[in-house]
């Protein structure tokens, strides 16, 4: 920005160039959270369901 600013030169592609970038680092970023999500999500809905399971079959015998 400052050299566009002191030489005239168009600024546009550079600032394009880095939203791209951010927004590519943004959706990485948020890519990787949502991997993480699925893995501790999968402990508490497990200690829900697998008494309700286990219930159930003890309660067909």
């Amino acid at each position: 920005m400052e050299r566009a600013g002191s030489s005239g030169a168009p600024a546009a592609e550079a600032v394009a160039r880095h939203a791209t970038a951010l927004r590519a680092t943004r959706a990485r970023a948020a890519a990787a959270r949502a991997r993480r999500a699925q893995v501790l999500i999968s402990a508490p809905v497990g200690l829900c369901f697998l008494p309700a399971f286990l219930a159930v079959g003890v309660a067909r015998w």
